[in-house]
This record gives structure tokens, sequence and C-alpha cells, in this order.
């Protein structure tokens, strides 16, 4: 995709193309797009579980805007200018947004709306992501969830958070599960910026 795609949606299930079998359901019965829709809702509910298990409450989280769906921010959090400060930090000094970066971040920091976000890769939406997911901290909200389906990218991503953003991002994934506990303490605690 060349050109920049930025649009608000309910985020609803998708069903993926058939992929050979005649009828395109999973042993379970379910349309391959409600099977990953519902792993990645498992996933999401776990993630939640593990936040409010803690006895402990996050300093970090503001309860008050929990409810996504409902624009409850009555001011902006982020401005343009703010947002452009964090890119030249990270990048470079002259760095500047790539068309519809700054509408991507001022639609989910600021209008608290559900987005997809489609472009292709060196796009700079994890920039986006960094800078919504830093302001976002800064103010009181807990951490992003981030769905990836390659460990090697999460480990770069992981990486560049912490070095371009000083976010804490941490992975949950098959090839580090000696850390998992580690993690979920961080999770319920509040210290981690972003989990993958």
């Amino acid at each position: 995709i060349h050109k920049a795609q930025v649009e608000e949606t309910d985020i609803e299930p998708v069903t993926l193309e058939n992929s050979g079998d005649s009828e395109g359901e999973t042993s379970s019965g379910l349309s391959k797009g409600q099977s990953v829709w519902n792993i990645l809702t498992s996933i999401t509910e776990t993630i939640q579980n593990i936040i409010n298990g803690s006895d402990d409450e996050d300093p970090k989280r503001d309860k008050s805007t929990d409810d996504l769906g409902e624009d409850s921010l009555d001011t902006e959090i982020i401005e343009e200018e703010k947002a452009n400060k964090l890119l030249q930090e990270s990048a470079s000094g002259d760095a500047e947004f790539r068309s519809d970066q700054w509408t991507a971040i001022d639609k989910l920091a600021n209008n608290r709306t559900r987005l997809l976000l489609i472009q292709r890769t060196g796009w700079g939406k994890s920039t986006v992501s960094f800078i919504v997911t830093k302001t976002l901290r800064d103010n009181g909200r807990g951490p992003t969830l981030v769905i990836c389906p390659l460990i090697a990218l999460m480990r770069d991503q992981t990486k560049n958070a912490n070095q371009e953003f000083d976010l804490d991002a941490i992975r949950i994934t098959s090839d580090n599960e000696h850390a998992w506990e580690n993690h979920y303490d961080s999770i319920r605690e509040g210290d981690c910026d972003l989990v993958y």
C-alpha cells in the first residue's frame, strides 16, 4: 500500500481468505478470521486480568479514562509541536512527520479513538505507537499492548522503544518463557510501558 490510509473503526473481526480448505473453517468450526479475533481477544483479556489482578494500584494509571470507546478526556494530551520534538529527539534534529503520522498520533492520543493504520514497512508505524505510548504513560495511562507475529521484529522494537524513547518495553514470547513471571509482575506494578 503506497498511499497513507488512516481510518477510524470499531475494530470488528474479519474473515480471512480461504487458503485451501473448502469451508474456510478451522477444526473448531470457526472461520479463520474468528479464530484470529478470538486469540487476540484472549490475549487482551489475559493482559487486562494481569493488570486488574494486582492489589497494588498503578500510580501512573488514570482509571477515569479506561473506556477507550468514550471521549472522556477534556483536554488535549499532546500538541503537534511536542510530538514533533519527541520525533526529532528520537531520530535527528531535522526529522519531520510523514504524511498522516501526526493525524494518527492525534486521533489516538487526543481523541482516544480506535485506529486501523495500514502502511508500508519503514513508514514509521512504530514511531507513531512509541510517541502515543510515551504521551499516554506520561499522563497516567496504562501500558500499550502490541501484537506482532515476528519474534525478531519484537526484539528490535523493544530495543528501539528503550533507546529512542526511553520506554520500558517487554516481550512475552515463546523464546523467553523464563522471564514471563517477571514480566507479569512488571505489568501488575505498572513498570512497563509496552507489552509485546
